[in-house]
């Protein structure tokens, strides 16, 4: 059964950090997206990928 705060909604220019608690590993995902949260998986809030005066780059290391 799927709660409120398993269904988060991300808008564009945003990010969230989702971890795995059994393996420990973050990631992100980029929106716009609608992610469903796993049980093993704990996110933070939404980010803004906007900076007023210079452009932000969002690296991922795989």
């Amino acid at each position: 059964m799927l709660t409120d705060a398993s269904i988060i909604r991300i808008p564009p220019h945003h990010y969230i950090h989702v971890l795995d608690q059994n393996t420990n590993i973050a990631r992100v995902e980029i929106g716009p997206l609608t992610y469903i949260r796993q049980d093993n998986e704990r996110s933070e809030e939404c980010f803004s990928l906007r900076c007023a005066w210079s452009w932000c780059l969002l690296v991922t290391i795989v």
